[in-house]
């Protein structure tokens, strides 16, 4: 079959989308082409936009081109229909990090920059991980404080009724005990 054949399955079924990246490479898309392409509303589109950057940009524009999409949620299926979708942010991570697409190999990409690239990928993901700890540990204090401070106020509650509940009956005792000093000193 074709199984040597960038964006050719196993079954030698040349995807849609890589007859879509070829008509792309053929047009020599301008920068602001490909900006539009990357923002498009579809999905799809993206994605396309996407797949031709990793085919066309010189290694070193990688990051630059990819980068501010790494926190896009936006979900597309890659495999049309036939598989998970996945977010547009994990696609950019897949292309930065990995050198096939579904089997389909990407050039290379020379060991320094992808080491370099490696990094960058590490230390985002270090830094949303601390991001997200100080915002679970700010969440967790808010809470932790809403309870104490809900936990004072029932303290305060039930001391307040303690001493209410604890004043009438000292009171009735005292009375009582009153009227049977009153009641020995009359016998």
């Amino acid at each position: 079959m074709c199984g040597g054949v960038r964006g050719v399955g196993a079954g030698g079924v040349v995807s849609s989308a890589y007859c879509l990246l070829y008509k792309l490479f053929t047009l020599k898309l301008t920068r602001n082409q490909v900006n539009s392409m990357i923002n498009h509303k579809h999905s799809y589109v993206r994605g396309l936009a996407f797949l031709f950057l990793r085919y066309t940009q010189h290694p070193t524009t990688f990051w630059d081109w990819l980068d501010p999409y790494l926190d896009d949620e936006e979900e597309i299926d890659p495999r049309a229909g036939g598989g998970r979708p996945i977010t547009i942010g994990d696609m950019c991570e897949q292309l930065l990090t990995r050198l096939d697409w579904y089997t389909t190999l990407f050039p290379r990409i020379p060991v320094v920059i992808m080491k370099e690239i490696e990094k960058k990928v590490e230390d985002r993901k270090a830094a949303i991980a601390a991001a997200s700890r100080a915002e679970y540990d700010q969440q967790a204090s808010d809470t932790r404080e809403g309870q104490y401070e809900d936990r004072r106020e029932e303290s305060y509650r039930r001391e307040d009724d303690r001493r209410e509940g604890s004043n009438r009956p000292q009171d009735d005792r005292r009375e009582g005990s009153n009227r049977r000093e009153d009641d020995r000193r009359e016998g």
